[in-house]
């Protein structure tokens, strides 16, 4: 956060898109079916996290967006 924060201009905007966590669970079931797939990203950050991470660093949050 320490980074984004120093890029970041005072009036920025961060945006942080994430799967939805079905779509983590069947990638994790194709991972271990086929060790060779997706292996670059395979935690996925649940949506209480997300938000956790810039309220803790003194981001303000404008909106939360779910989307598919």
């Amino acid at each position: 956060m320490e980074q984004i924060r120093r890029v970041l201009d005072d009036d920025g905007l961060l945006l942080i898109l994430e799967k939805h966590p079905l779509l983590n669970t069947v990638r994790h079931a194709l991972i271990r079916w086929n060790p060779y797939v997706g292996m670059e990203d395979v935690a996925g950050m649940r949506k209480k996290d997300i938000e956790y991470l810039p309220k803790t660093n003194n981001f303000k949050i404008n909106k939360t967006v779910r989307y598919v």
